[in-house]
């Protein structure tokens, strides 16, 4: 079974919650939502910078990052389409950045995999 987490998306791109997913986990998820919404907020404002020198720029970045037991991040993979590649330091820069709660009822590390689509705004 998944567990899906809600994100608020700022109005430059599209991610559904439904995309977002992590296997059942005694993790407290409301803290990797609130990690996921500081990525959204890196995203959307590298996004909106491409934007501005690049109006059509549009693709998929795939996100994707492992939670240990004790809160450490690992196992970090970012994806951008052809378009999208300035975007790749600055989500990387943040998924490596994000630190969990230790959980220790946690067995073993948990995977999490963010597809995001950017769409300019018509």
């Amino acid at each position: 079974m998944k567990v899906v987490l809600a994100l608020l998306v700022s109005g430059c791109f599209s991610l559904h919650a439904k995309d977002v997913t992590v296997p059942d986990s005694p993790r407290d998820m409301s803290e990797v939502r609130a990690e996921l919404s500081v990525l959204n907020t890196t995203i959307s404002s590298a996004y909106e910078e491409l934007l501005s020198t690049d109006p059509n720029a549009s693709g998929e970045i795939l996100i994707a990052f492992s939670i240990t037991p004790e809160g450490d991040v690992t196992l970090t993979q970012v994806t951008c389409s052809e378009g999208l590649e300035g975007l790749h330091d600055a989500v990387l820069e943040e998924v490596e950045a994000m630190k969990f709660s230790p959980a220790p009822e946690q067995e073993g590390d948990l995977p999490v995999s963010v597809p995001v689509r950017l769409l300019p705004p018509r």
